[in-house]
């Protein structure tokens, strides 16, 4: 009796619990969206909420869809480099960009630039990856994604590019429960600042070559100690060293 309510629908609490326990088993939870609607709507925010490990390397499409939800005068931009972005319907059953949960900056200029490589020739190859990289950031903060996970790795060149978004949009990392930082930019000082004052629910912080070409290293001990004296449920440090 209680295995058919599940399925019906009737006991929701109990089947979003249930579906909890997918949460990295993607092929059920792809089955999962086929059941009923309900179990449609408890299982596609969890499908969504990673979607740039490098496992998915050779599937585009959720960027297609993505980038669907941008304004026209921001696609006007993509069909200059020769993107039509008529690719996918603008209008979706779900908001897939609110579900995202995970930003690993790395991962996602990787399937940018794997993506790119398929679209268009190497001429105006990283001018591309940079406008689709802060094109992606920009949709995820205007469908009120919010982060439990970000990872800031090296990437300087396009990271640079999207500091000012995310300081000037503090909702999309004020509940981070991981942060990783692996980067050393000019406005390092800034984000870190940024990072103490909006920021103060992390449980894990990874930290990796923050030293590297700053130029007021004091600045950068004295916001990261900031970072870890505010936190309400710290549980991890970690320091990592990359020998190159």
């Amino acid at each position: 009796m209680a295995c058919s309510k599940i399925f019906s629908g009737d006991l929701p609490e109990l089947t979003n619990e249930i579906i909890q326990y997918f949460r990295k088993d993607f092929s059920t939870l792809y089955s999962c969206i086929l059941v009923n609607r309900l179990w449609c709507r408890l299982a596609i925010p969890l499908l969504w909420e990673n979607p740039f490990p490098k496992s998915y390397s050779k599937n585009y499409q959720f960027i297609k869809i993505y980038l669907n939800k941008l304004n026209e005068d921001d696609k006007i931009k993509l069909n200059e480099y020769g993107l039509n972005y008529n690719l996918s319907p603008s209008s979706t059953l779900f908001n897939y960009p609110s579900f995202i949960k995970y930003l690993n900056t790395r991962e996602v200029v990787f399937f940018i630039k794997n993506w790119v490589n398929t679209l268009v020739d190497s001429k105006n190859h990283e001018e591309l990856v940079n406008l689709i990289y802060g094109l992606l950031m920009k949709v995820f903060i205007e469908n009120e994604g919010i982060l439990n996970s970000f990872e800031v790795i090296s990437n300087l060149e396009y990271f640079n590019n999207i500091t000012d978004l995310i300081l000037q949009n503090p909702n999309l990392t004020c509940n981070i429960r991981k942060l990783k930082l692996d980067i050393s930019c000019p406005n390092l000082t800034q984000f870190l600042k940024f990072l103490y004052t909006n920021c103060n629910s992390i449980s894990m912080i990874i930290l990796s070559s923050l030293y590297s070409n700053v130029d007021n290293r004091s600045l950068v001990e004295k916001y990261l100690s900031q970072i870890i004296i505010s936190q309400h449920n710290l549980k991890k440090i970690l320091f990592e060293y990359n020998i190159m």
